[in-house]
């Protein structure tokens, strides 16, 4: 019976994994880490969880101060267990590059320096992202990443160091390591987790469109920065949820799974569903990657999607994928069921 420490399970991805995580029979633990114990109030009384909330066990913790290391309950349960999960993650595009003090660095580090003379831990598993290859022309390996010539965003080369770290970690121990590389999540759960969905990139831009809106009081188009023609891979947190469990299970001593999928979104597509969502159909259009002589609703949403821009005029990426081998006959959304999503999401307030 396995003995299970995670990462992150309040949120979008987190709650989905959680959910089935916690109803599996080879599970006899979970300790989740969390900075606020209220973050896993949405728990209590779930139907999704039952009578296996006697499994779950909150830890506050907090894998970015320095005194976690030492010997709190946190830190004990963790050396305790059997198998880690590591979900948590700053996935702000606008979080600066600080070397080993940027926080994913930072907390994969203290999470394996507390690991390192580990007994019992037989399975890692850490959640990457598909854009943590930075800018390339080949396609994407599912194996580990070389250097590339540049990243779009400091998200991106903190993914590459984590991974980087691992690599070396995983070498001199003798437990499997899972990597998943899910792309751009969205979330369909029946979950109440909108306040966490509006933190997250694609909600995050819609949230945005939303507030200028509100402002917009005349018939002016508003230029985006982005090209109507670039691509967007989006990929749902159920789908990917369902391989982090299919994972578990892998024998490899290394599994690296490229989470994306086969049928991308176009940019255009996705701000015209926004615009459905919010009623203001024709109020903004993507105008190539820099725009001049702004307006002043154009440059208050350009300060706020900014970091945005190197995914909406980029060229798309392509990735190897054995996603499919884990997801059982499941499927990630189509660009329709996309499109739809987004727009529901836009018309209920963002």
């Amino acid at each position: 019976m396995a003995r299970v420490f995670l990462t992150g399970g309040s949120g979008l991805l987190g709650r989905a994994f959680f959910t089935s995580l916690i109803g599996e029979p080879d599970v006899q633990s979970v300790y989740a880490l969390t900075r606020d114990k209220r973050s896993f109030q949405w728990v209590q009384g779930s139907q999704c969880i039952g009578d296996n909330g006697r499994k779950f066990h909150p830890l506050e913790g907090d894998l970015l101060s320095s005194s976690f290391a030492g010997t709190g309950d946190a830190r004990k349960s963790l050396v305790g267990c059997d198998e880690v999960i590591h979900l948590a993650a700053d996935t702000s595009l606008a979080q600066r590059w600080a070397g080993d003090e940027h926080p994913n660095v930072f907390a994969l580090r203290m999470l394996l320096s507390c690991l390192k003379d580990s007994k019992k831990l037989k399975h890692f598993c850490y959640v990457s992202s598909a854009y943590a290859c930075g800018e390339v022309s080949s396609a994407v390996p599912e194996g580990w990443l070389s250097l590339p010539a540049a990243f779009r965003a400091p998200y991106e080369q903190s993914k590459w160091e984590c991974e980087k770290m691992l690599k070396e970690f995983c070498s001199e121990q003798d437990f499997r390591v899972t990597i998943v590389r899910p792309s751009i999540l969205i979330s369909s759960a029946a979950l109440n987790c909108t306040g966490i969905r509006k933190q997250k990139t694609i909600y995050l831009f819609a949230k945005a469109l939303q507030e200028v809106t509100e402002k917009q009081h005349n018939d002016a188009v508003i230029r985006l920065a982005g090209d109507v023609d670039a691509t967007l891979n989006i990929v749902s947190a159920e789908e990917v949820a369902h391989i982090l469990m299919q994972s578990r299970h892998a024998m490899e001593k290394s599994t690296i799974i490229n989470a994306v999928n086969s049928e991308e979104v176009a940019a255009g597509a996705l701000l015209e569903a926004m615009m459905q969502g919010l009623n203001c159909r024709g109020l903004f259009r993507f105008a190539g990657r820099s725009i001049e002589n702004m307006t002043r609703m154009e440059m208050e949403i350009s300060r706020t999607t900014k970091h945005f821009i190197p995914y909406l005029s980029g060229v798309s990426l392509q990735w190897e994928s054995s996603a499919v081998t884990y997801l059982d006959g499941r499927r990630f959304p189509s660009e329709e069921e996309v499109l739809s999503h987004i727009t529901q999401f836009c018309r209920e307030g963002a």
